[in-house]
């Protein structure tokens, strides 16, 4: 099988996407400079990076605990009272 030059630059390119991806921040995307700062799987080129990150990553896991809470609300009054519309929803 005979490979073209476009290949061998394709693998390349795809090499170099793996080690530049292991030499930046995992929030902003820059250098590390002296100290990384570590999560259990990520790693922060600034302490605010990583405390931004984690303030995201909280927020995210309120809102799908929110919405899980108001699923499974609805899902058990459905249960209780039938399959009739829920008081807190606009009747038409």
């Amino acid at each position: 099988m005979v490979r073209t030059s476009s290949d061998t630059r394709r693998r390349i390119s795809a090499k170099e996407r793996v080690k530049a991806k292991s030499n930046r921040c995992d929030f902003c995307g820059g250098p590390f400079g002296l100290i990384r700062h570590r999560t259990l799987t990520h790693q922060f080129c600034r302490l605010s990076c990583k405390s931004k990150y984690l303030q995201r990553r909280m927020r995210q896991v309120a809102a799908r605990k929110r919405m899980l809470a108001e699923a499974l609300s609805l899902s058990v009054y459905d249960r209780l009272f039938g399959a009739k519309e829920a008081p807190s929803r606009k009747r038409s």
